[in-house]
């Protein structure tokens, strides 16, 4: 695990580790440490907690902190190319018979809801 100058918040390191923030407070109190729940561990505090779960801590500088907190955009701009447009995924939820058929039927121009089939499935589902 990766770890810079200023250590890491408990949290972070629950998540890390992913073990319970608990579980760490449980290591601090163990060593005699009883630090509050959102206080940030120094480097070595962090290095003694990855020690029981055999975990090696990696010293990095600030610089490598940013670089990897830096957003990954969602879409490269390789993929542009890739593109396909595609209809646009819908749902709609709500209770049996509160028109839910009858407002698709008008957006898709059909007529789904009036098809007797249709009516005898929806009436033996809800029964």
């Amino acid at each position: 695990m990766e770890v810079d100058e200023d250590g890491m918040l408990i949290d972070e390191l629950a998540y890390n580790l992913a073990v319970s923030e608990g579980e760490i407070l449980d290591h601090l109190y163990a060593k005699g440490i009883k630090p509050d729940g959102v206080q940030k561990l120094d480097k070595e505090m962090v290095k003694m907690i990855c020690r029981e779960y055999d975990v090696e801590v990696i010293d990095v500088g600030p610089a490598k902190t940013k670089e990897m907190a830096k957003k990954k955009e969602i879409l490269d701009v390789d993929d542009i190319d890739n593109l396909q447009d595609r209809p646009p995924v819908l749902t709609i939820m709500g209770h049996v018979d509160h028109r839910k058929t009858t407002l698709l039927d008008y957006i898709r121009k059909t007529k789904v809801g009036s098809n007797a089939l249709f009516h005898s499935l929806l009436i033996d589902y809800t029964i």
